[in-house]
C-alpha cells in the first residue's frame, strides 16, 4: 500500500499545536469518511485518543493519522493542508465535489 495520507507542514504545525492544547494522552489525528452532504461523502476529522479493530496507523510529520479500513478506501493517497477554515484535503481519489467543497463522491 502506497502512503495512506500526508500532510502539508501547516497541518503538521496545526496539528501539533491542536495536540498540545488538548489534555487528553495518546491523541491522533482521526481521518473519517461518512455519507452525507451533496456530492454523497464527506470527511470528518478530529483528534481521537482511541483506536479501533483493524485502523490503520501512520506518522506524518510526528503526527499519527488514524483511519479506519472502510475510509482508507476513500483517502488513499490524499493531501492535507491547513486553512483558516480546517482541513481541506487533495484526495485522488475523488470523481467530484460540491460548490461548497464540504463532501465529494469517490472512483472507488
Amino acid at each position: 500500500m502506497n502512503e495512506l495520507i500526508s500532510l502539508d507542514p501547516t497541518a503538521v504545525r496545526a496539528l501539533e499545536q491542536w495536540i498540545a492544547d488538548d489534555p487528553r494522552p495518546g491523541l491522533a489525528f482521526r481521518v473519517s469518511v461518512e455519507s452525507g452532504g451533496c456530492s454523497g461523502l464527506r470527511y470528518e476529522v478530529i483528534l481521537d485518543d482511541g483506536r479501533g479493530p483493524g485502523d490503520i496507523v501512520t506518522s506524518c510529520g510526528g503526527v499519527d493519522v488514524v483511519c479506519d479500513p472502510r475510509a482508507a478506501r476513500y483517502v488513499q493517497g490524499a493531501r492535507i493542508s491547513f486553512s483558516e477554515n480546517g482541513f481541506p484535503v487533495t484526495n485522488p481519489n475523488a470523481r467530484g465535489a460540491c460548490m461548497c467543497g464540504a463532501s465529494f463522491s469517490a472512483r472507488i
